[in-house]
């Protein structure tokens, strides 16, 4: 099968919005691509459908199920999630091809769908854990981003692949056509991009080297509060000492298009999570943009990238404290010409389009069978 001219329905538990995050991008690139792609929300009131600015992708509303469904039994489960999925291919007007699904919560139970479906359950987040047994058996595909992930899918259905996070490098641009100038006066900027309302962040590693760091000018870009990446507001007492210090630039949010231009306007990238989060953030999305800038990058103990030597990375505070120090007083050899294209260059074989194409060899290998 190949993914072109296909109906395809993206189930995520993230709504559509200004900020994407990887749903919103494969949802983007398989429209490019030329199929037929529904975006649907996460439920709300009422089944309606929007445009949006990409050619062949809409956005799909719904109200979503009885609450304490997972509690009824298993052939009125399927009664309501047939019945939903009838309605939403009434709404579009179409018989969906695919259900890619990144949501254990909805939908749960596949094979309450018409047998001529390819079912597609695609988890990038290890804290995506509702219905995933019953998600996982009833998938024709499990999809993963990392190693953990995979064992958790596993046992449930051995055609089970990681797929590493993509990026879409034809958004950026060269850089040259627009550049960013960052707000602050001292030479070198460090920059955190995402969503900072998450609250597997950790302010107090980064107060603590903010603190260190008088010289070193501390930027964040991202949306902050309610948004269509968060629903609720997360206080720190950490943040909010960050955000009183004369060094420190809290940016409005920008749209995923021009992201780049903003990590290519920095000096060094930052990922920052709690230590009881590490498993949970073993490939966060937001590192496959910061290694396509060419950029290094100061992260927490990130599990994917162990083996890989593209991030400098710790696992205890006092370690990130030292690395980035490190980085900073070797910022030339950190950004050479040779570990710049190392990075880029593992980005460009993990684009969009390339774990597309991998996924499509999946779906043509399962049909075969």
């Amino acid at each position: 099968m190949k993914l072109i001219g296909k109906n395809i329905l993206i189930i995520s538990p993230e709504a559509w919005g200004e900020y994407f995050v990887s749903k919103h991008h494969y949802a983007t690139e398989l429209a490019a691509q030329g199929n037929y792609v529904y975006f649907l929300n996460p439920p709300s009131k009422g089944y309606t459908i929007e445009s949006t600015k990409f050619d062949n992708l809409s956005i799909l509303n719904y109200p979503g199920f009885p609450k304490g469904m997972r509690y009824y039994p298993n052939f009125l489960q399927k009664h309501f999630i047939a019945n939903r999925y009838q309605k939403l291919e009434h709404l579009s007007c179409k018989h969906f091809d695919i259900v890619w699904s990144f949501d254990t919560s909805v939908f749960y139970d596949f094979s309450a769908l018409p047998a001529s479906v390819i079912k597609i359950l695609h988890i990038v987040d290890l804290n995506q854990d509702f219905q995933t047994e019953s998600a996982a058996k009833t998938a024709d595909i499990c999809l993963c981003t990392t190693e953990l992930i995979k064992a958790k899918l596993l046992p449930f259905n051995i055609n089970t692949h990681k797929i590493h996070h993509g990026v879409r490098l034809n958004e950026f641009g060269n850089g040259i056509d627009r550049q960013i100038k960052l707000p602050g006066n001292n030479l070198i900027k460090a920059l955190y991009v995402g969503n900072l309302s998450m609250q597997f962040l950790d302010w107090e590693k980064l107060l603590t080297v903010i603190r260190s760091h008088a010289n070193i000018d501390f930027l964040f870009l991202g949306p902050e509060g309610r948004s269509n990446l968060s629903t609720s507001i997360i206080t720190s007492s950490a943040k909010d000492e960050i955000k009183s210090l004369p060094n420190t630039y809290f940016m409005p949010p920008v749209p995923a298009d021009l992201i780049m231009y903003y990590l290519l306007a920095a000096d060094l990238l930052l990922v920052s999570y709690k230590e009881d989060n590490y498993d949970d953030q073993a490939s966060p999305h937001k590192i496959m943009e910061y290694l396509a800038s060419g950029k290094p990058v100061v992260a927490t103990w990130t599990e994917e990238y162990a083996d890989k030597d593209l991030l400098y990375m710790s696992k205890s505070m006092e370690d990130f404290l030292k690395i980035f120090s490190w980085v900073i007083d070797n910022i030339g050899s950190a950004s050479s010409e040779l570990s710049a294209a190392k990075r880029k260059a593992f980005a460009a074989d993990n684009t969009y389009t390339e774990q597309i194409r991998k996924i499509q060899e999946l779906i043509q290998i399962r049909n075969e069978k």
